[in-house]
């Protein structure tokens, strides 16, 4: 919910570079957020074979990285736009 609500604000507020980086930085660390809960804050339940480890846990992760590596991809395109301008 966090992600989406600060996707939909990122193009709500895309024409000032400087506050895509700050919403843009809000999702990276979010990302990051959504890998640690399960594997570092959480832990998941103590029987490895259940449906937390076995599908909840890769599809956090995979959907974490995602959202990390496209985030630090657009937070560095858009601090060469905020560098550009000055």
């Amino acid at each position: 919910m966090v992600i989406a609500a600060l996707g939909i604000s990122l193009f709500l507020y895309n024409n000032n570079p400087k506050t895509q980086v700050g919403i843009t930085i809000g999702i990276f660390l979010t990302g990051i957020m959504v890998m640690l809960i399960p594997h570092v804050i959480i832990g998941g339940c103590a029987i490895r074979f259940l449906e937390c480890h076995l599908v909840a846990f890769p599809v956090l992760t995979i959907l974490g990285i995602f959202v990390v590596l496209c985030s630090g991809i657009w937070i560095l395109k858009n601090l060469r736009k905020v560098n550009a301008a000055n």
